[in-house]
């Protein structure tokens, strides 16, 4: 039971800290009429800014969280259930890089 309420209460400070970062730089704007366009491209480029880079720093608290968690048991079903959950962040953490590049990349242009 522990263990749930520290992962949600974990869940809750990430997701919380996200949007504060996302919400950070639109805090004073008041876009009107032609502007409007140039402020929501600015917000969505700032938001997967924040994205690419906040991705790998919790992929890795996660991957690490694990791998301990994995270090800690002697059940060869758990090992390999963790062992599969770390192999899954880690492409996770290689598609939402990537694609988010992409969709940066591509952005940019336009």
């Amino acid at each position: 039971m522990k263990q749930k309420t520290t992962k949600r209460s974990m869940m809750m400070f990430l997701t919380n800290l996200f949007v504060m970062a996302l919400a950070a730089p639109v805090v004073n704007a008041a876009p009107s009429g032609a502007d409007l366009a140039n402020k929501a491209a600015n917000f969505f480029n700032d938001a997967l800014t924040w994205i690419l880079i906040l991705v790998i720093p919790v992929g890795g608290l996660w991957f690490a969280y694990h791998a301990l968690m994995k270090m800690q048991t002697e059940d060869p079903t758990e090992i390999a259930s963790r062992n599969k959950k770390m192999k899954n962040i880690l492409v996770g953490v290689a598609i939402v890089e990537s694609s988010l590049a992409i969709v940066k990349i591509i952005s940019s242009y336009f």
